[in-house]
């Protein structure tokens, strides 16, 4: 898949829609059955609040987030990566080190989830290192989300007083 197909306002929207879909999917499956918070909507978390969360699922809940995982939140990442990295490659074609941000953001939502998925698998047998860097990978997936997303409007604002000073010329 190349970039500049990616960066296609049809493309783009096909992935804004998909994300958005699978956001709400993934809510509505997972999030109102559910009686504890998601651990990957939840900025870090130590041992006490995921054994308390993990508990509070029970063994229906936890089966439920290890199925969504596998499907709906392997897909989420994929249609956010290619909206990022669609986007940047848009806004800025010539700066391909800024394709990292949201590819990296992919890559740790799904080291995330198979981390999370481990830690209900295993449940109640967790170590404090599997949360710790379960938690670690949450964090920084968190970061580099809002880093992207605060590029973003940077990067559309940059390229309209880009035009707008041409066009004064």
């Amino acid at each position: 898949m190349s970039m500049s197909f990616l960066a296609r306002t049809s493309t783009l929207i096909v992935t804004g829609i998909l994300s958005l879909v699978f956001l709400t999917l993934i809510y509505l499956c997972l999030a109102i059955p559910l009686t504890g918070p998601l651990l990957d909507a939840t900025w870090g978390y130590d041992y006490e609040f995921v054994t308390g969360t993990l508990q509070s699922y029970g063994t229906e809940g936890r089966d439920l987030y290890v199925l969504l995982s596998l499907t709906l939140d392997a897909l989420l990442p994929l249609s956010y990566v290619a909206l990022g990295v669609g986007l940047m490659h848009r806004l800025r074609p010539e700066n391909k080190l800024l394709f990292a941000f949201p590819v990296a953001t992919g890559c740790l939502d799904l080291l995330e989830n198979v981390q999370i998925m481990a830690m209900m698998v295993q449940f109640p047998e967790i170590s404090d290192v599997q949360v710790g860097f379960s938690s670690l990978t949450n964090q920084l997936k968190f970061a580099l989300f809002w880093l992207t997303v605060v590029l973003i409007p940077i990067f559309v604002a940059t390229k309209i007083l880009g035009k707008s000073k041409q066009e004064s010329r």
